[in-house]
C-alpha cells in the first residue's frame, strides 16, 4: 500500500539482540529518545524509493562468546496512516 498516492514513506527498524530502535520516515524530522540510549534523528527530505536517513543510533555492545553471534537486523518498512505498515525489505 502506497498511501493511495503512490508515495512511499520508508523507515528502518533496527534490532540488536533484544533491543529495537526505529528511524523516522524520510519525510519527518524529530529528536527522540529510546530506552537503550539516544536516537538523534536528523531527518532528511521525502525521497520515496531512494531515502536517505541522516541518523545515529547507539547500542550497548558486548564482545560475543564463541557460540553466541549477535547480528544487527535492519527491517525496512513503509509507514501508512490508515492501514498496517508495509514490509519492504530486510538486511542483516
Amino acid at each position: 500500500n502506497l498511501d493511495g498516492a503512490d508515495k512511499v514513506d520508508p523507515y528502518v527498524v533496527i534490532q540488536y539482540k533484544n533491543e529495537e530502535l526505529k528511524s523516522v520516515t524520510s519525510s519527518r524530522r524529530k529528536v527522540s529518545k529510546s530506552q537503550m540510549h539516544c536516537c538523534l534523528c536528523l531527518g532528511g527530505e521525502r525521497q520515496g524509493t531512494s531515502p536517505v536517513w541522516d541518523e545515529k543510533f547507539k547500542f550497548k555492545v558486548k564482545f560475543p562468546e564463541v557460540d553466541d553471534q549477535h547480528k544487527i537486523l535492519l527491517k525496512i518498512m513503509d509507514h501508512d496512516n490508515f492501514t498496517n505498515h508495509d514490509y519492504l525489505g530486510l538486511a542483516t
